[in-house]
């Protein structure tokens, strides 16, 4: 098909520098997995250009469950898996490529690598149009290093062709050299087609470089981008921290320029797909995880720790809450200090002031928890739902043991223990008959 596009990630590589046994693609970073970035790089450059064409990813170590997660995300671009089953360099991958039937259906193909999670749709957008207006066959972006060390150089000559010299070849001379190469590349089918065939292997690592395609001699060209931190690639635990620095600082812009105020941006954590409304405001060493939703007005108080949880307007938490995985809780509700809610539903108005744990339970609107109170909701081997009506009272340093349900407008006592069923409007209190003995503290204190 005429223009369709063929955007190629390389993901085969296993990541034995970072010394885990999760195959690199797979590394957890700012909620999502090291390959996700790229990923959805190129599915916003197909729909951004309105163009045709598919995302090849190229696996090899743990090439299935590499590719399971890659179709787990549904993106709407569809999927080509080229399999590596020996990684023999950034070139053989591409031979690999080339023999399927797909690479003959394009026109271009743009080369990136899954482990450059900064690197953006506009950024393949650049080189892409720069491949159509320059009348060359191939491109590269390249950027300028004040240490290059470890990076393959940019060598010039004197008109557009260039040529780039891995590190370990490199002379001296070369060696000095500050522009180096991405791993981002556009090329012309036709251009692939001819030349892949005809890169060695006759280097001192072995492998069949693709960086050899680009000579001199050859229509090719290097474009240089600014700033050198979108090409930073994850092949070390400090590498990682590094781009999740960067990712989590770019969330946090993109929160604040949306009338989301950030208290502290150096000790705030916000994952990549957490979606937070104007007007709300997140203090200091807070961390909001997974797909955790919070509407528009809220305040979340340092501190506090939010996992895939959707929060209403106006809603207050913190500080130092933890609402863990499958918290819901409405409109203008309060989740005070050291409270815990997990697998709950907290209706409009609810509110948890302190110190009090709230897992696998249902609240009615407007009802008010008091300090202390604990839903006993496991019985060692299940777990079970407590059921609490609107507009109830429930006393400080009360347990429900679960499963007990009770109406609205209920009362229980403070220092209860509750265990049977509650009608609406009902008021309960189940505590222990104090006993007073009269001087009877002597025994029991030293000094009497």
């Amino acid at each position: 098909m005429a223009g369709k596009i063929g955007l190629i990630l390389l993901a085969a590589g296993k990541g034995q520098r970072m010394g885990l046994d999760t195959p690199k693609p797979l590394v957890d970073i700012m909620g999502r997995k090291l390959i996700d970035y790229p990923l959805r790089a190129c599915e916003g450059f197909l729909k951004v250009l309105g163009k045709s064409g598919y995302i090849g990813v190229v696996v090899g170590h743990a090439s299935d469950v590499v590719a399971q997660h890659v179709e787990s995300l549904g993106l709407g671009v569809p999927l080509l898996f080229i399999h590596q089953r020996e990684q023999r360099g950034t070139a053989h991958a591409l031979k690999v490529y080339a023999e399927s039937p797909e690479f003959k259906e394009v026109e271009t193909v743009i080369v990136a690598c899954a482990d450059t999670p900064l690197i953006g749709s506009a950024h393949m957008g650049k080189l892409f149009k720069f491949l159509e207006k320059s009348g060359q066959d191939a491109v590269a972006a390249s950027f300028t290093m004040e240490d290059p060390k470890g990076h393959g150089r940019i060598v010039r000559g004197a008109g557009p062709g260039f040529c780039i010299v891995e590190e370990g070849e490199a002379s001296s001379k070369e060696k000095t050299i500050k522009e180096v190469n991405s791993g981002l590349y556009a090329f012309k089918q036709s251009f692939l087609a001819k030349y892949l065939p005809r890169i060695a292997n006759k280097n001192k690592s072995g492998e069949y470089y693709l960086t050899d395609i680009f000579r001199q001699e050859l229509p090719v060209e290097a474009v240089h981008f600014f700033g050198n931190s979108i090409f930073k690639g994850v092949n070390t635990m400090e590498e990682l921290h590094d781009v999740g620095c960067a990712l989590r600082l770019r969330k946090l812009s993109s929160l604040m320029e949306k009338g989301v105020r950030i208290l502290d941006k150096n000790s705030t954590f916000i994952h990549e797909d957490v979606l937070i409304g104007r007007g709300s405001t997140v203090g200091p060493h807070c961390v909001i995880e997974g797909k955790t939703v919070i509407g528009e007005g809220s305040t979340i108080k340092p501190g506090s720790c939010i996992i895939d949880s959707t929060l209403g307007q106006g809603v207050s938490v913190g500080p130092y809450a933890h609402l863990r995985s499958g918290s819901n809780v409405g409109d203008n509700c309060r989740i005070g200090n050291f409270v815990e809610v997990k697998q709950s539903f907290l209706a409009q108005g609810v509110k948890v002031s302190h110190l009090s744990y709230v897992g696998d339970a249902t609240i009615g609107e407007e009802t008010n928890i008091g300090c202390g109170f604990i839903t006993c909701n496991y019985d060692g081997q299940e777990k079970h739902r407590s059921i609490i009506g609107r507009q109830s009272f429930i006393g400080s340093d009360t347990q429900l043991i679960a499963p007990v349900k009770i109406g609205d407008r209920c009362f229980v006592a403070s220092g209860s223990t509750i265990n049977q069923d509650m009608e609406d409007g009902d008021f309960a209190i189940a505590r222990s008959r104090q006993v007073t003995k009269k001087g009877g503290s002597k025994r029991f204190l030293k000094g009497n």
